[in-house]
């Protein structure tokens, strides 16, 4: 591998399950790693200092790792990633398993470090986490399906979302869910049914329920939110799953975005035997933009990124990386290769 190690010490890797060393406490993980890293001692206090007081951490500066709550533990193998200022952020769903407060607390910090012109590749399966991305891509049975800005993935809906409120709810989901004409989602008493129109189905929608007695106490329209879109285009592509295509962004740039991404990933692939965990995935990450993976269990994310940051070997066929670059000589898998700024691979390390 050319320039190992100017292109470790460019880069940040905060992985699903926590790995930092249990019974060191916050403040010597955080030591191990700045030493780890070659960060001359001044320098590694001021930024130890800043990380622990933008995290919050420094309350628990003596406890031992293992005792730190979930989210804590997010946050010091956070701070232990940021430690070395990296250009590129790697982030494997870090939030999973942590509670609703301190997953916001978490993208706090992560957004607090965009304006420093830090990029962050991240894979989530919480589409309120989505919202906050600057772009996000669909990933369903190893592809993207689907590429762009939040807010342009739901005004790309076709048709529109109904707010059903009926009693009982769950005969009311059952019944709903069986339409030809619209696919649904549950959000507690409330049901999402997405239509085609939603002006001419709202008084289907009512007559359906109504005639099996059910109790109608609201309908609405409301605007789509991400998973009423990844729920559309996921039940558009049950009756074809041979069929599903990838889709690309086509937004322009936006402010900052001049020159080359910090991340180029293009047709990256994956087999585990006969089973493709990644299908010819390709994207662009922009400089200082929180660029997502959203997808279920499975879908490929943590693949693709523990593929693009090294800690999965190139399959048969694929020669080491070389200057940040993956390329196919041979076998049955799709061509891919990866590149960063300045390039880019990873310890297989916790931070």
């Amino acid at each position: 591998m050319k320039q190992a190690g100017a292109i470790k010490s460019r880069i940040g890797y905060v992985s699903e399950r926590f790995t930092l060393y249990p019974t060191l406490t916050v403040e010597e993980n955080i030591d191990f790693f700045s030493r780890l890293r070659n960060i001359p001692r001044e320098t590694s206090e001021q930024r130890k200092k800043e990380l622990l007081s933008f995290c919050r951490l420094e309350p628990f500066i003596n406890r031992q790792a293992e005792h730190l709550s979930g989210g804590m533990q997010k946050k010091l193998a956070l701070a232990c990633s940021l430690i070395n200022e990296p250009d590129v952020l790697f982030l494997d769903e870090p939030t999973t398993g942590v509670d609703p407060l301190s997953r916001r607390d978490f993208w706090r910090i992560i957004t607090g470090f965009l304006s420093r012109g830090i990029s962050v590749l991240a894979s989530t399966p919480y589409l309120d986490e989505a919202e906050r991305f600057n772009r996000v891509a669909f990933m369903h049975q190893g592809r993207i399906i689907a590429c762009d800005t939040p807010q342009r993935l739901k005004d790309g809906l076709s048709g529109g979302v109904l707010e059903v409120r009926a009693a009982p709810p769950a005969e009311a989901a059952l019944l709903l869910g069986q339409a030809p004409f619209a696919s649904t989602q549950v959000f507690g008493d409330t049901i999402h049914v997405s239509v085609d129109n939603t002006e001419s189905r709202l008084p289907e929608v009512r007559h359906l329920l109504e005639a099996k007695g059910l109790v109608v106490e609201s309908i609405r329209p409301i605007s789509p939110g991400l998973e009423d879109v990844f729920v559309t285009r996921l039940a558009a592509l049950q009756p074809k799953p041979a069929n599903v295509g990838r889709t690309h962004s086509t937004s322009p740039p936006h402010a900052g975005d001049a020159g080359e991404p910090a991340i180029r990933v293009s047709d990256l692939s994956r087999k585990f035997g006969d089973f493709t965990a990644v299908d010819r995935v390709s994207f662009d990450v922009n400089r200082g933009e929180i660029f997502g993976l959203l997808g279920p269990n499975g879908s490929g994310k943590t693949t693709a990124i523990r593929m693009i940051i090294g800690l999965l070997s190139p399959p048969p066929g694929l020669p080491a990386c070389w200057a940040g670059t993956w390329r196919q000589t041979g076998g049955h898998h799709a061509p891919a290769w990866v590149t960063c700024r300045r390039g880019f691979r990873s310890l297989p390390t916790s931070a």
